[in-house]
């Protein structure tokens, strides 16, 4: 009896894993050792200093990035899904936007805000977002 429950414990930790690992963007497990997804082959910036619609553009001529700073903000991001980037991470009015090719070839248009959340969104419609937890450096704010 008790090896029954060990054998169906061990099967439902195993659906679990399984399922966490399959349900992380890229069907990576996300962690320490997940494999970074948002890898640049070419990347420029078309939009630096801006602001988002209705937001004093003044208030964010501050918030400036160069190509190397965007792509370490984008190769040090964690991904997080739509929900998290739209109604649990720091928004900012504050980006810099531009162009990217991924190493996988995909291409798209990605911004990054000032408190380090961003997204990419993919010419063939898919989208990816992300928040850099380490962008915490001028002229990023960190998030308290």
């Amino acid at each position: 009896m008790v090896s029954m429950l060990r054998s169906g414990l061990w099967a439902v930790t195993g659906l679990l894993v399984s399922a966490c690992v399959l349900s992380a963007p890229g069907g990576q497990a996300t962690g320490a050792k997940a494999e970074r997804v948002l890898v640049a082959e070419e990347l420029n910036i078309t939009e630096n200093g801006a602001a988002s619609p209705d937001v004093d553009a003044g208030a964010c001529r501050a918030f400036l990035l160069d190509e190397d700073a965007a792509r370490r903000a984008l190769e040090n991001s964690e991904p997080v899904s739509r929900s998290q980037y739209m109604h649990e991470l720091p928004w900012s009015p504050c980006l810099v936007r531009g162009r990217i090719t991924l190493v996988d070839g995909r291409t798209g248009t990605w911004t990054i805000r000032q408190y380090g959340t961003g997204s990419i969104l993919l010419d063939d419609d898919a989208e990816l977002y992300f928040w850099c937890r380490r962008c915490t450096n001028p002229p990023f704010v960190a998030v308290e």
